[in-house]
């Protein structure tokens, strides 16, 4: 089998996108994800040696006089090392790809997106959570909107490995919704605490008995409203 048929067999074998890795945000935000993802697309092609430097190019025993099967290994290698660049760079913002033109290796690329988007990733967790710790809602109407928001922002965070724990999550709910819907949280914490002390209730939970007792309110002033109409 001649070179070109190598090169030919080694694109061949690898995906032309890969559609388990989204495209890697300017801000970090998906760093988490998206190298986790990544990385284990790149392992399943065989491939990850390119980004970690374990894959190195062939050195013929003669570099004057290469063999036939050297220079084989040689054409495959570039030939895999041209798809991965690719592979990458189709997952990169643009002006991450265009800062990377002048780095040659695979390695040296991938150190440097690890290295800018690392840091982008923990400022980006940081906005995250600020975001989640300042939420708030002001009025009862509009408290399971809001607590539907508020699950979505804490799955964001998790997706960018920023976890909230479930007793900061609970105390998030208590701080954001109005002081009444507040009050009724806490004595539900409070009394299953007592019946169960080593047990602690799921915000999931806690959720949903606040969204219980919001339509509950909600009922109470519409027959309210119709008694004094």
């Amino acid at each position: 089998m001649g070179p070109g048929i190598m090169a030919a067999a080694a694109t061949d074998s690898l995906p032309i996108t890969l559609p388990n890795v989204s495209h890697l945000e300017l801000s970090g935000v998906n760093w988490a994800i998206f190298t986790l993802c990544f990385q284990e697309a790149m392992q399943a092609n065989q491939k990850w040696g390119h980004f970690n430097g374990l894959i190195t190019h062939p050195i013929p025993a003669d570099v004057a006089k290469p063999t036939n099967d050297e220079k084989t290994a040689m054409v495959d290698w570039d030939c895999s090392k041209s798809v991965m660049l690719y592979m990458l760079s189709q997952c990169l913002p643009d002006s991450t790809t265009m800062c990377l033109q002048s780095i040659t290796t695979i390695a040296d690329r991938w150190a440097k997106v690890m290295g800018e988007f690392s840091i982008k990733s923990q400022y980006a967790e940081i906005d995250l959570l600020s975001a989640f710790s300042e939420m708030c809602c002001s009025t009862i109407s509009e408290v399971q909107m809001f607590l539907g928001q508020m699950c979505v922002k804490c799955k964001e965070l998790a997706a960018v490995s920023a976890s909230v724990t479930p007793k900061d999550y609970q105390t998030a709910i208590l701080k954001a919704i109005p002081e009444k819907m507040s009050k009724f949280a806490s004595r539900l914490l409070t009394a299953s605490h007592m019946f169960t002390p080593t047990t602690q209730i799921d915000p999931d939970i806690l959720i949903d008995h606040i969204c219980e007792e919001s339509d509950h309110l909600a009922m109470q002033r519409k027959c309210e409203k119709s008694v004094k109409g």
